[in-house]
């Protein structure tokens, strides 16, 4: 009786989730903030003594980002790192909210959206978030996991071993890695790299990766053509030093690179 009663009072004592506004306002209040330069790379990391926090995808550890203050578009990586040696290895899996200076969301992005990377012996989830005039006003991110999914295990797409014992361990699941409420996190910055088409014409077609459509519209001036595809809209120059110059729209976000 005694057991039940003490869980049954647990139960009622316990917090209730946080939204994710709320989460980062807590980090930012405890000042527990790494800040993201312009351009170069930061490290930090999440250890096993870090707060938790109860989310509706359940109780989550949390870094909280602050970006650079926004002159024109770059690109920002998000990586996170296998912690551990062989079948002990974990993995931080992060989920993302931007944030505005008043905690008010601007976008996001999913544990699906990262991509697995294997570069040696060292091995990490990878994405990378092109912060544009869409996101100008984009101050935070906080990085979280579902918690209600930890303990689970994630393939993180490591090459296979063709020996009998490799391929046993795929197959049992223990090529996995563990999810993990530990983190390793880097974040690098850096300056979209020019196109081939942006260093020929030069001038304003260098500031088109990442803008808008309104800035894009102020750069180039109305296109000759709008067409659309499967993912994006098309904006067609047909007079320009190097011919026609197609421009991709994806979400208010411009780039001369077609997608993918």
């Amino acid at each position: 009786m005694s057991s039940l009663l003490a869980l049954v009072a647990a139960l009622l004592v316990q917090a209730p989730p946080q939204p994710p506004s709320e989460v980062a306002r807590t980090l930012a209040a405890q000042n527990a903030v790494v800040d993201v330069p312009l351009i170069g790379q930061v490290r930090k990391e999440i250890e096993k003594s870090a707060p938790t926090f109860q989310t509706p995808m359940g109780e989550t550890t949390a870094m909280l980002l602050r970006l650079p203050a926004y002159e024109k578009p770059y690109l920002m990586t998000i990586s996170s790192f296998l912690r551990g040696i062989g079948p002990t290895t974990k993995v931080f899996v992060p989920n993302g909210i931007l944030f505005d200076a008043d905690f008010r969301a601007v976008s996001h992005f999913a544990e699906e959206q990262f991509r697995s990377v294997h570069e040696g012996v060292i091995d990490k989830l990878v994405i990378d978030l092109m912060i544009g005039d869409k996101l100008s006003q984009a101050r935070y991110v906080l990085l979280f996991t579902r918690g209600n999914q930890i303990k689970n295990r994630v393939d993180m797409g490591r090459p296979a071993k063709s020996d009998a014992g490799s391929q046993i361990a795929k197959l049992l699941g223990l090529m996995k890695t563990e999810r993990s409420l530990e983190a390793t996190i880097y974040a690098a910055t850096g300056w979209p790299p020019d196109t081939d088409i942006a260093k020929k014409l030069g001038g304003p077609w260098l500031r088109v990766e990442g803008a808008n459509q309104t800035t894009l519209r102020q750069l180039l001036g109305p296109p000759t053509a709008i067409e659309a595809d499967r993912t994006a809209t098309i904006w067609v120059y047909d007079k320009t030093p190097a011919g026609k110059v197609r421009v991709y729209v994806i979400d208010d976000v411009a780039s001369l690179r077609p997608p993918k």
